[in-house]
This record gives C-alpha cells, structure tokens and sequence, in this order.
C-alpha cells in the first residue's frame, strides 16, 4: 500500500509492503540501493526512514506508464536505463556477481526460500499445492527447466554486468509530462545483472500482465531503442555492428526474463495473498519463452 502525504512543503510516500514478501525481496538490500542510487545522481528518491514493513521517502511527480505508451517515451527510457547502469553502487558485501542465477532463479527453483512463519526453506517442487492449483503445478516439467536454465547459463556466463533495475514494467517508470522526462521507481530487484538482461526484460513488459505477446517490439523497434541506450551508455553514436551484437544478446535475454518471472510465480503462487493466477502465468510464461528460443534457433539456422 501507498500512502501521499503532504507535510509542509514536503511530499512524500508511506509504503506498506506486502504480506509475505519478505520471504522473496531483501528488504534492506533494497533501502540500501535506494540510497545509494540517490547519491548517485538522484536517480532514486530519498528515503527518510524504515520501519517494520515499509518506509517513508519522497514522492515522485508523474504518472505511471501504461505498456503501450513505453514505445511512446523509448528513448527516454532508453537513456534513464543507461544512467542507472552506469551509477556507482556499492554492494553491502561487496559482490558485483550478476544475481540473476545465484540470488533469484536457483533460489527460487532449487535452494528454496526460507518462510519467515515456519523457519525452514520452501522449496519449488515441494510446495504443497492442492486442487486446481496442483494439477497446474503439474504440468510444469521442473526437470527440463532446470537443464534448460543450465544452457542458458553456461551461454551468458561472459556477458557484461551493470547494476540493472531488473523490474522496468510500466507501472515502474514514470513520466512527469511539466519536465517532459522519465524516472524509474521500486527497487525490490536492483542489484548486479547482465546489461542485456535489463533491456530484454523492459522488452517483455510491453506484453503487460495480460501477456499480449504481439505487443513484444519488433526488430526497428528494439534497434531503436538500443541505439538510443548505447550513445548514453557510451557518450558516442553507435555503430550498426554495435547495435546488431546487442540486440542479438537482448534475445537470449529476454528468454531468460520469460524464465525469471516464471520461476518467480510458482513462488508467489504459495506466499501471496494477491488475487492472481500465478501458476497460469508461469504456464504462459515458460510457453513463451519456449516459442522465443524455438525462433532464435530457426534464425541461427
């Protein structure tokens, strides 16, 4: 829950988090990157203090974005992307290691996460899931992820590391249309990732929740907006070679975004209390990104 309070001249936001999430979100990891990312040009609001399952920091002014206005703002985002990647942040242990695998997908799927009301790690194919629920569960082949994860990992394991966003849905990103300009929002993910895992996933939200997949952009589209990345990123105009590399790496990325989320919903499935068919999603999901990685092959051939 969000709460606006007005306090003088002040502005600014009381969050609540939800229930159970902190089994799944290092809650102090976040405020720490949130702080450090506002030392690190502003590029997270300030936070004034925590409290038990929330925090208080400034609000930002605009409007969250609807998926099909991201193609609108493009660039913008494009560019907010870059300066976020290139923000100084000091991890707490001081580990730049892309989390991708070792802090969400194998958790998630393999190492189990520790429920804060019974103490002891819930693992993905150990979750006891009943009736409708259970017969969906069942139809995912843990197994066969679980080597696909395998490839996909050995595939990327050289890739470029920033610290990502990890999260850029468009209920996350803002625009304040008085300054004409972008901001990104919630932090619950930030940490060291791939650079091509960031821009692969924004990619995929332009499916929004309901996973209209002929929303994903299509090959100008992307180029366009890795252009737009890349002279940020690189203070000079890319080359078309430059451009090709990465948007050849965004693909396999972006495959890897459809498998992140999925492994993220069998999780959500047992603690949420939010009214959402998660297992379906991740049904949809992991459908999608075996539609993704059946096309990259055609293409290489």
């Amino acid at each position: 829950m969000l709460y606006k309070a007005i306090i003088g001249d002040n502005t600014v936001l009381v969050r609540v988090n939800g229930i159970g999430t902190e089994n799944i979100i290092d809650r102090e990891k976040e405020i720490l990157y949130m702080s450090e990312l506002y030392e690190s040009g502003k590029l997270a609001p300030k936070t004034y203090c925590t409290f038990e399952n929330g925090s208080i920091y400034d609000y930002k002014e605009g409007e969250s974005l609807q998926p099909q206005e991201m193609p609108i703002h493009a660039v913008k985002i494009a560019q907010e992307m870059a300066k976020f990647h290139k923000a100084n942040v000091e991890p707490a242990n001081g580990d730049r290691s892309p989390s991708l695998f070792k802090d969400y997908i194998r958790k998630w799927l393999v190492e189990g996460i520790v429920d804060s009301t019974v103490s002891n790690a819930v693992l993905a194919r150990k979750i006891p899931f009943e009736g409708e629920q259970k017969t969906k569960f069942e139809k995912i082949d843990l197994d066969k992820l679980s080597r696909e994860i395998d490839e996909l990992e050995e595939r990327v394991k050289d890739e470029k590391v920033v610290f990502c966003h990890d999260d850029l849905l468009s209920l996350n990103i803002i625009y304040d249309k008085n300054t004409d300009s972008i901001s990104f929002i919630d932090y619950e993910y930030c940490g060291y990732n791939y650079q091509a895992f960031d821009i692969g996933n924004h990619f995929c939200e332009y499916a929004g929740f309901e996973l209209n997949i002929d929303a994903y952009p299509n090959e100008q589209q992307q180029k366009k907006f890795i252009s737009a990345y890349l002279a940020e990123y690189n203070q000079s105009k890319p080359s078309e070679q430059e451009i090709e590399i990465m948007y050849q790496k965004v693909d396999t990325f972006a495959q890897l975004s459809n498998i992140f989320w999925s492994v993220w919903a069998i999780q959500q499935a047992h603690f949420s209390e939010i009214e959402f068919d998660y297992l379906e999603y991740c049904i949809k999901r992991l459908d999608w990104y075996r539609s993704q990685a059946n096309a990259s092959k055609n293409k290489s051939t």
